[in-house]
């Protein structure tokens, strides 16, 4: 997705546009009741993506690429949802459903119409390759105004109910942080990698039902791979300090005297320090919010508890991997690129890194 500051406007009229939308079904799709079409555009290059409505109301998201990402998307996807992170579900579309996807488009209303043409291109190029997923309701993170009360909570706010609602909220992300970790994929929370992070690859929704909670929905997921060996390994030992440090933060957190003392422990390791500190940067640049001593204590929390989990999840990497090849040779069949782009999926290495974790 795009960045915040050249993409708001366009994702907000998206969500204003669709907003008496539903989430659809994406295992069956009649592709010709299609209602209305809304184009949001891509940051560093990408296409972007379509949002259609469809009968009822019922809205669904389309993804053009190319085998690269849509195949690497797949199985990222799929891995997220077994490690419990919420994110779209996601759905490989064979050619003939593509060309039906694409008659569908082109004969759609769209929401700004001075996007046909781009699309009348992207047609002339010959791209019919798409990933479905599910639309995922509520708002980008950067729109949503409680969320950044949440993430700005204070050490000295004392209300109950708003601090068990962050603590849940910064555990939900350092959660995230670790599957984008296992990943590789840099374009999120700026935690396990060097970058400034993309705050608009976060929806968030806000949920009732026994108690009024932020719920951070990880969009955009992809699978990166490192090419060479020496790469990995320096990976993975990259990630096993940081995790080895956080779990040790946590500990010397937890036996503290004093919640003055959190503050000093976490800035005093150098290894979680500048991790620390990029997320805080992050939130202050993109929502304006400072990040707490006791927020980044959630924070560590929830990743050191996913990463506890990843340890299982190593065990679940082959059958994932199974699922995905499956139905991207029912989808598109003998084509080279996509199995190229299913052999450059390193098995092997996201079972040892999950293992080390």
């Amino acid at each position: 997705m795009s960045t915040a500051d050249d993409s708001e406007s366009s994702e907000l009229r998206m969500y204003n546009f669709f907003e008496d939308g539903t989430s659809a079904p994406i295992d069956s799709i009649r592709w010709e009741s299609a209602s209305a079409v809304r184009h949001i555009e891509g940051g560093l290059g990408s296409s972007g993506i379509l949002l259609v409505k469809l009968s009822g109301n019922s809205v669904v998201v389309l993804k053009p690429g190319h085998p690269t990402n849509l195949t690497a998307e797949l199985f990222a996807t799929k891995l997220a949802k077994s490690a419990g992170v919420t994110c779209p579900d996601a759905r490989m579309l064979s050619e003939s459903e593509c060309r039906r996807v694409n008659s569908a488009v082109q004969k759609a209303p769209f929401a700004d119409e001075s996007h046909r043409a781009g699309m009348r291109r992207r047609h002339q190029k010959g791209n019919h390759e798409w990933l479905v997923e599910t639309f995922m309701s509520g708002v980008p993170m950067y729109a949503s105004v409680k969320c950044s009360e949440l993430l700005g909570l204070s050490d000295d706010d004392t209300d109950e109910g708003e601090i068990a609602r962050a603590q849940r909220l910064f555990r939900d992300i350092g959660r995230v942080c670790v599957v984008d970790a296992i990943l590789n994929n840099m374009d999120r929370l700026p935690f396990f990698h060097h970058n400034a992070g993309n705050i608009c690859n976060w929806i968030v929704s806000v949920k009732t039902d026994d108690e009024e909670c932020v719920v951070p929905q990880a969009i955009d997921l992809q699978a990166n791979a490192i090419m060479n060996e020496d790469g990995k390994t320096t990976y993975i030992e990259r990630v096993q300090s940081i995790v080895t440090s956080t779990r040790t933060v946590l500990e010397q957190i937890k036996e503290a005297s004093s919640p003055q003392d959190v503050g000093t422990i976490w800035r005093g390791c150098p290894v979680v320090k500048p991790c620390v500190a990029r997320v805080q940067q992050h939130f202050a640049d993109n929502l304006g919010v400072t990040v707490s001593d006791r927020s980044v204590t959630w924070l560590l929390e929830g990743i050191v508890d996913q990463c506890n989990k990843s340890r299982n999840l190593a065990a679940t990497i082959e059958d994932l991997f199974t699922a995905t090849k499956t139905e991207v040779l029912e989808a598109r069949g003998n084509d080279g690129r996509y199995q190229e782009q299913l052999a450059a999926i390193d098995v092997p290495f996201i079972q040892q890194l999950c293992s080390s974790l």
